[in-house]
């Protein structure tokens, strides 16, 4: 049988955030990692996994934040260990599974390993170029990987710069602004009208 290294991050414990039952996942509003826990969690009837809840820019209209902490934030596309299960348990079926955590140890134990192939869903944690990382070491061994090369994750964790290349091949997209500032946010708010009548009075004072 084929070996599989299998690349993840496994969430620590310590940052989950619990989910209460009666709230399902909310497609594009959370991380990906968040949705395939939440599909894990009622696959194996596991206790619910950790969520990166959406902040609040317009006053009353979006719901408040849950005041998760800079660790939640932090990991919040890495998987739960039952998530990190489910994909190994669903990967025996074709070949035998070598875990290979993607952390400061995963080129060495990559090497030793030398898989016939790696099954990828890391996310990586340090840097613009992370979710790069684990494809690139594989590239550099000479073993394949499933998913998007380097240079592809590197590009598209830039979502701006994404659409400036679309741009530029004629590929039509959404017309988007870059917010780095809050004068950013303010610039972009006080261009829209609309959106600039909608604000509530503790947001105005962050734009003006």
């Amino acid at each position: 049988m084929p070996r599989i290294g299998f690349a993840y991050n496994q969430k620590p414990e310590s940052t989950a955030i619990a989910r209460p039952d009666d709230e399902t996942p909310r497609g594009d509003d959370e991380p990906p990692s968040s949705r395939r826990d939440a599909i894990a969690s009622r696959n194996s009837a596991a206790p619910a996994s950790s969520e990166l809840t959406r902040s609040a820019t317009v006053g009353g209209d979006f719901a408040a934040p849950a005041s998760p902490t800079a660790a939640d934030d932090e990991f919040a596309e890495w998987d739960s260990a039952d998530t990190i299960d489910a994909v190994a348990s669903a990967l025996a079926a074709y070949g035998d599974v070598i875990r290979l955590e993607a952390n400061e140890d995963f080129p060495q134990n990559l090497r030793d390993a030398r898989p016939d192939i790696v099954f990828n869903i890391a996310e990586g944690l340090h840097g613009t170029n992370r979710e790069a990382h684990v494809p690139a070491i594989c590239e550099f061994f000479g073993i394949p990987y499933s998913g998007s090369d380097p240079f592809t994750l590197s590009l598209c964790l830039h979502k701006a710069r994404t659409k400036d290349l679309l741009t530029s091949y004629g590929i039509p997209n959404a017309a988007f602004e870059l917010i780095e500032s809050h004068a950013d946010i303010g610039r972009m708010l006080r261009s829209d009208s609309r959106l600039f009548s909608r604000l509530s009075p503790s947001a105005l004072e962050i734009v003006r």
